[in-house]
């Protein structure tokens, strides 16, 4: 679920925008699978072809303990030099971090960079406080995940947190067995020249038709 979640998130970043695109993993060390590279290099490397469930995204297992420092610092020397380009992370963790180093000794040298949290598993499987803490004072958004759903509206919303003016709305509703027609989900736009939006739908062999106006 975390993989086809960090999937749409990936096809989400428009190519040839300037965007670039990496990913550290990281357990009891960290690690760099794909360095930070412009989106439409990097999506294939990151997902690979259609249904987009392999690349280093689809290779990803579980095993280790947790050092989110480890993770954090890799992908701050990831990104380079000083430069001015907006930086933003989207950090996933499924444990309490155990092994140094911790995250509070590499957020100081987060500086401006952006980061989303999500803390996925029970209440007793995350240090909530803490990951709220980080991404609060780091210009994010924290939540925690229990299921696929979760996730993906989260990796959703974070899209819009980094690379739009922000999420205008999450609806949410459920067809009836009988009913073939929702009612209208309405927002509100001021200005904006553009919008993304992410259509989930949890039955394959139903098709679901949108009308966007």
């Amino acid at each position: 679920e975390a993989q086809d979640a960090a999937s749409l998130f990936v096809q989400l970043v428009r190519e040839g925008a300037g965007d670039r695109l990496g990913m550290v993993t990281f357990n009891s060390i960290a690690s760099l699978p794909t360095s930070l590279g412009p989106a439409a290099a990097k999506k294939n490397e990151l997902v690979g072809p259609s249904p987009f469930t392999t690349g280093d995204v689809g290779a990803i297992t579980a095993g280790g303990a947790t050092s989110i420092g480890a993770g954090l610092g890799i992908a701050l020397l990831a990104f380079g030099g000083s430069s001015t380009n907006d930086r933003a992370m989207l950090l996933l963790t499924d444990g309490l971090q155990n092994t140094l180093p911790m995250i509070e000794e590499i957020e100081g040298s987060l500086g401006s960079t952006k980061l989303n949290v999500i803390g996925f598993g029970s209440d007793a499987d995350i240090d909530g406080p803490l990951l709220s803490r980080v991404a609060r004072e780091h210009h994010g958004q924290f939540t925690r995940a229990i299921d696929g759903l979760g996730l993906r509206k989260f990796f959703g919303l974070s899209f819009g947190n980094i690379f739009e003016a922000g999420a205008l709305g999450d609806p949410e509703f459920i067809l009836a067995a009988a009913q073939t027609e929702s009612e209208p989900h309405q927002f509100s736009i001021c200005g904006e020249e553009q919008i993304t939006i992410i259509l989930g739908w949890d039955s394959p062999a139903t098709p679901l038709d949108a009308h966007i106006r």
